[in-house]
């Protein structure tokens, strides 16, 4: 059977690790739809992840949302994605004794759902963060390209990759220590 552990659970040991967690999906009225998740560690090791639909029921009111999420904003499908979305608790376990930090209230609150006992949760605009409004490409293999040309110049797409944000948590914190 595979692990989706991340591999610096396999590879270090836990004291005094920090995770640089960012997430990417669809906020619909049932809910936040995980589709991406990137944790950067303290080196260059990073875990990287698509998920699947999610096996709740979706509105019309949600797919509509999903709709315009994948064509202006951050060009995820809700059809993609190989790791089961039931393992993304597991996958976040293997992070709860670590310091986390991430970008946004809304991935403090996503990762507390997962982790609701893991206190060291942080979320960097509380330290004076702001996110670029324009990130580097982070390579992460997937399509970033906006539909609506009209935005690409002011919203590229990779404005919000996961794998870009979680690039920027890390290396805030490097700075910031």
């Amino acid at each position: 059977k595979h692990s989706f552990l991340p591999k610096s659970i396999h590879n270090s040991f836990l004291l005094n690790m920090n995770a640089y967690t960012s997430i990417e999906g669809f906020l619909t009225k049932s809910g936040f739809i995980i589709k991406e998740l990137c944790i950067f560690y303290d080196g260059e090791d990073f875990d990287h992840y698509m998920f699947e639909k999610p096996n709740w029921r979706l509105t019309g009111a949600d797919l509509e949302t999903v709709r315009y999420a994948s064509t202006q904003l951050n060009g995820l499908n809700l059809y993609d994605g190989s790791i089961p979305y039931k393992e993304i608790g597991g996958i976040l376990r293997g992070i709860r004794d670590y310091q986390i930090y991430t970008f946004s209230d809304l991935a403090v609150k996503t990762l507390r759902k997962y982790l609701p006992n893991t206190k060291k949760i942080k979320n960097i605009q509380d330290l004076g963060f702001e996110m670029p409004k324009q990130l580097p490409n982070s390579h992460c293999f997937r399509s970033h390209n906006v539909w609506n040309k009209k935005h690409y110049v002011t919203e590229p797409r990779y404005r919000y990759c996961a794998k870009a944000k979680a690039l920027e948590v890390r290396d805030f914190m490097r700075c910031f220590d």
